[in-house]
């Protein structure tokens, strides 16, 4: 873990995600940009570089990346399926698959069986389909919205795929919204390997749009999500995140530390994690000109690429050997390494990759005098850019093609080609430049929605008029603080109080007074307590306080340091100063004490009265045997 980053991180990180899902319901999404045709370069040229970004053009995602990102996902599918908040044991069986008994059978209905095939085909075919993966998902949506039986996992495997699919497509303000979806029904869920895994997935797509900053939120968010659960792969695929992020910023050296990272992290049975780092490794090491270091671990990355059977990741390490063999001066060498993965790349229909190895062989023919063969290569591969809209090869080609027609003594080609060129890489500057504008637009949203949702947060878990915690609110707090102090094996307390003969104030003074009193009460209870308690209304004049951490002798302190601020203060109403004084009833509980909240609450409310039998204005504090 990096614990520096992730202190650094602890509550930015919260917030844009919570900003992010607020926009989301305020706005119904973000903002609609231009749609990028599939296969657009729309991304920076980081072709070497392996998970969690892409590593080709724009929409040609690494297959280990992939495979990287569906382990994540899907650890807890299979027959590991953890079940998720409220299903009950036997709700999952193997495959992820839920189960209903009745009368001795199990069976499963069949809309129900037909979503959860419809979603692994989905996913499988993203890898190689990403606009055929996700019309698959729009027809799970709609088969999901008629299915009663399904449960948030469901839907969260169908969104899950969507971002997926629209990150690899280049669309990332579409991927956006529905990956803060995924986010919060892997919330719903309960799972923080599914929350860790989500925000990976946004981290990159924020990388993709060369929003940095927010990338690393993401990906420090997550590590701290799962500190707590042993959840090794992830981690290592969250700090290779923070890697690209340095590579993203061009600070190579803390790149190679955070790939170094992952490559003494990654376990000697993960060889698909020890080859990405070893691939990264390699690739940063050649651009801060350390190629004689680097080819080692670019020789072994290929080696483990090759033992899995990652056709991906050995065509992704053969560019970066080849690039780092032409550093060397093994001109021939580099030339059998890219010629191999140009044929495996035309192997697997890998048109982005066959561009890639294509303009590197190229400079090899021109550097050996072969123009005419590096002519008709490139001239090849610009229709292949053409075809996919490849904006990035559109312009490298053209530029390459200017050289060698400018060295053939054809300067009108030359030209021709150079004019090319620019155009390409004028609408490539003004789509990043778009695409930056679009970025601010968004967190512009996400901020505007994020001021107005803590206006409307506020508002909902605070009493207007005395502007203690509404009794809603206090009780949410009160629930969870009740398991952290068991875990923490520190005591907890409540107290309730009651303004003594209030009603005589509102007959005699009016409502109005009455109201005067109620805050004055309120602002006076909030001052003597302490940082950690928290202090409510709950209803009339009646408030209640949670105590944490103090021993018992503390508890009752805290209740008379209340009781005698209140009996001192006063409320002046024309020429009259009101003073009331109030009753206090303490309950506390032991971490050994299993009692529940509302068992707590009944205690002290018990004292309370107690303490109103007893004459009022005092502390009457309840024990095992009842009050005293």
């Amino acid at each position: 873990m990096f614990p520096k980053e992730i202190d650094a991180a602890q509550e930015r990180p919260n917030r844009i995600v919570r900003r992010a899902i607020r926009s989301l319901h305020e706005n119904q999404g973000f903002a609609a940009p231009g749609e990028p045709q599939p296969g657009a370069a729309a991304a920076p040229d980081r072709r070497r570089l392996v998970a969690p970004a892409d590593r080709g053009g724009a929409g040609d995602l690494g297959q280990h990346g992939q495979d990287a990102h569906q382990d994540d996902l899907q650890q807890s599918g299979g027959a590991q399926t953890r079940r998720g908040a409220g299903e009950g044991p036997g709700a999952w069986a193997a495959g992820g698959v839920r189960v209903t008994k009745t009368g001795g059978m199990t069976f499963m209905s069949t809309k129900l069986e037909k979503i959860r095939k419809l979603n692994q085909q989905a996913w499988d075919l993203c890898k190689r389909d990403g606009p055929q993966a996700f019309l698959l998902t729009q027809k799970v949506q709609q088969l999901l919205a008629k299915c009663p039986d399904a449960l948030p996992r469901d839907e969260f495997e169908c969104v899950r795929t969507q971002t997926y699919c629209l990150d690899m497509l280049s669309k990332p303000e579409e991927a956006l919204p529905i990956g803060l979806k995924a986010y919060q029904l892997a919330e719903q869920i309960g799972d923080k390997y599914l929350m860790g895994s989500i925000l990976s997935l946004l981290g990159r797509i924020h990388w993709h749009i060369d929003d940095f900053a927010t990338s690393m939120d993401y990906y420090l968010n997550a590590l701290k999500l799962i500190q707590s659960e042993p959840h090794p792969d992830l981690e290592i695929t969250l700090t290779n995140g923070l890697g690209m992020v340095q590579y993203g910023l061009e600070n190579y050296p803390a790149s190679l530390e955070y790939f170094k990272t992952c490559l003494l992290k990654a376990s000697e049975d993960n060889l698909a994690g020890q080859a990405d780092a070893n691939n990264n490794i390699a690739y940063v090491l050649h651009l801060l000109g350390r190629d004689e270091e680097s080819v080692a671990y670019a020789r072994a990355a290929l080696a483990q690429f090759s033992q899995i059977g990652s056709y991906v990741g050995k065509l992704h390490t053969l560019h970066s050997l080849g690039a780092i063999l032409i550093a060397l001066g093994e001109v021939e060498q580099a030339m059998l390494t890219l010629q191999e993965g140009l044929e495996l790349a035309r192997k697997n229909n890998s048109e982005l990759l066959e561009l890639t190895y294509v303009a590197e062989i190229s400079r090899i023919h021109k550097t050996n005098g072969k123009l005419d063969q590096a002519e008709e290569e490139l001239q090849q591969a610009l229709k292949i850019a053409n075809k996919i809209n490849s904006l990035t090869n559109i312009s490298l080609i053209h530029e390459l093609l200017a050289e060698i027609y400018r060295e053939k003594r054809d300067y009108q080609t030359a030209l021709e080609h150079f004019v090319s060129f620019h155009n390409a890489y004028k609408t490539i500057f003004n789509e990043k430049s778009d695409r930056r504008i679009k970025n601010l637009e968004i967190l512009n949203q996400v901020e505007s929605a994020r001021k107005q949702a803590e206006i409307y947060r506020y508002l909902a878990s605070t009493d207007s008029l005395t502007k203690l915690f509404n009794r809603r609110h206090f009780l949410e707090i009160a629930e969870a603080a009740l398991p952290k102090s068991r875990q923490e094996r520190n005591p907890i307390a409540v107290i309730m109080a009651d303004i003594d003969h209030f009603k005589n104030v509102n007959d005699h003074y009016g409502h109005v007074v009455g109201d005067e009193v109620l805050t004055a009460v309120a602002a006076n209870i909030q001052k003597s307590l302490r940082t950690d308690d928290i202090a409510g209304r709950y209803g009339g004049e009646e408030f209640i306080v949670l105590l944490c951490n103090p021993s018992s002798d503390q508890f009752v302190k805290i209740a008379e340091r209340i009781r005698k601020v209140v009996e001192k203060q006063t409320v002046q109403f024309g020429q009259e100063m009101i003073k009331v004084t109030i009753s206090l009833g303490l309950a506390w509980a032991n971490p050994d004490q299993l009692l529940s909240m509302d068992v707590l609450i009944n205690e002290a409310d018990q004292a309370l009265y107690a303490a109103k039998r007893q004459g009022r204005n005092r502390v009457v504090v309840w024990t095992q045997k009842g009050w005293d």
